[in-house]
């Protein structure tokens, strides 16, 4: 992964996380290799400003990128965009989300050409719950969510895509699929 802040942008960090700790509001992390990277995002992605001061986590053109475990917006996070890659919880443990965003404060991010799959004992993308309200305004363009939720479990918060809030969009170019819910 590299950061593209000036100073940093010829370094080549170990990791997602490891890229994310170099950023400040605002910057963009490009992710140019190829590959699964296996770790969890649970907070410390630097918010951005506002919506066209965003920071961004995207993969590079032409590259595929996996991140198998989860991202989490829960620490009041606004203004981010993770766009381009996959986010695979197949064959983990745990009982939560692909993409997480949630708690007073976490808002205004966006999923652009991202794809979520794996999560048997939660969502592929949740915003908000009814006890942990996220601030909403967030943005799912051209998201396909599939694979999640387990049949045998009772599937009552177990979705592709799971919105608390009307004022998060999505747009005609998302696609959900094989996923479990009521």
């Amino acid at each position: 992964a590299q950061s593209s802040t000036p100073a940093n942008a010829k370094l080549t960090l170990k990791g997602v996380a490891g890229g994310i700790s170099c950023l400040a509001s605002g910057d963009t992390l490009i992710i140019s290799g190829s590959g699964t990277y296996t770790e969890n995002v649970l907070s410390g992605i630097p918010s951005g400003s506002d919506d066209t001061h965003r920071t961004v986590i995207e993969a590079a053109n032409g590259v595929s990128v996996t991140v198998s475990g989860e991202f989490c917006f829960c620490s009041g996070e606004q203004f981010i965009r993770l766009q381009a890659f996959k986010v695979d919880k197949t064959g983990l443990v745990g009982d939560s989300c692909a993409i997480c965003i949630f708690n007073t404060g976490t808002g205004h991010i966006d999923l652009v050409n991202m794809e979520t799959t794996g999560e048997l004992n939660g969502s592929g993308t949740l915003a908000g719950t009814a006890s942990t309200h996220s601030s909403g305004g967030d943005r799912f363009i051209n998201l396909h969510s599939h694979h999640n939720g387990n049949p045998s479990v009772t599937p009552q918060l177990y979705h592709g895509l799971y919105i608390e809030f009307a004022d998060n969009e999505t747009d005609t170019g998302g696609e959900f699929d094989h996923n479990t819910g009521a």
